[in-house]
């Protein structure tokens, strides 16, 4: 198996649904030659054999995608490759903690729950009552444990980014990150082209693409150009979720003492 090019950069993005998180890696995706993967846990997690959400509901195109075969695809040497970009929600891996991917510098994107949950809370209205898991689930709970997994069993104290500082001042931020994590800044990292398809650089597992192009999940960032700012959040929210915010914040407040 080729070596890894020793000048190689791996950024691994951990983050909760809802939290830009796909602007960032489209951001970052524009180095030349860089690679993203995309929600690979993600993958296994919801559509595979070990799924942890939704385990006797029969999606269409479920797939084969396991844990062990998604680290290995993370870990897989990408000669040519001037920066690797690996992007998955923290929850998938809850419990899980041994296949976090091995080579790569980690960063935590992280959003304000009240923003978060709101924009989840309108995107899930597009979906199947019998698809919605994510009500409940405290996900910044989840980054938050990750983080201090990492910090205190491995001493990576990794970089926590604001996803409203990301999008308030992209240009300062990016070179705030790109500075601590050595990757090259240019201004070609503000701005990229609008699609309706996958990047030519970006790994989607199929059963993912498959279910992005129901449900849309990329569309506000393959529908966009650069940096704009979203939606505003919703003045009122249905109970459940306002219970979400209300969970999730003391984990957002404590991540979120570290930020850049």
């Amino acid at each position: 198996m080729a070596a890894n090019p020793s000048n190689q950069k791996r950024i691994f993005i951990w983050h909760t649904a809802r939290s830009l998180s796909a602007v960032f890696t489209r951001s970052l995706s524009q180095i030349p030659d860089s690679c993203a993967i995309l929600a690979h846990f993600c993958s296994a997690g919801r559509f595979g054999p070990e799924r942890k959400y939704l385990q006797d509901y029969e999606y269409e195109y479920a797939g084969t995608d396991t844990y062990e075969s998604m680290k290995a695809i993370y870990e897989q040497p990408r000669p040519g490759k001037s920066v690797v970009i690996g992007k998955d929600c923290s929850h998938y891996l809850d419990g899980r903690y041994e296949f976090i991917p091995e080579g790569y510098q980690h960063i935590f994107l992280t959003r304000h729950p009240l923003k978060s949950i709101s924009s989840f809370a309108t995107r899930i209205k597009t979906l199947p009552k019998e698809q919605v898991f994510q009500v409940g689930l405290n996900q910044h709970k989840s980054l938050h444990n990750l983080h201090h997994y990492l910090k205190t069993t491995h001493g990576i104290n990794a970089p926590v980014l604001d996803a409203d500082d990301l999008i308030a001042q992209p240009k300062e931020m990016l070179q705030k990150v790109c500075k601590i994590l050595g990757l090259p800044f240019s201004h070609k990292l503000l701005t990229w082209d609008w699609t309706d398809e996958k990047p030519d650089n970006w790994m989607v597992r199929s059963t993912f693409w498959e279910d992005h192009k129901i449900y849309g999940w990329y569309d506000n960032c393959l529908h966009s150009t650069g940096f704009r700012k979203p939606t505003e959040a919703a003045k009122t929210l249905e109970p459940e979720f306002v219970k979400m915010v209300e969970e999730a914040l003391p984990y957002y407040e404590e991540l979120i003492k570290m930020h850049i």
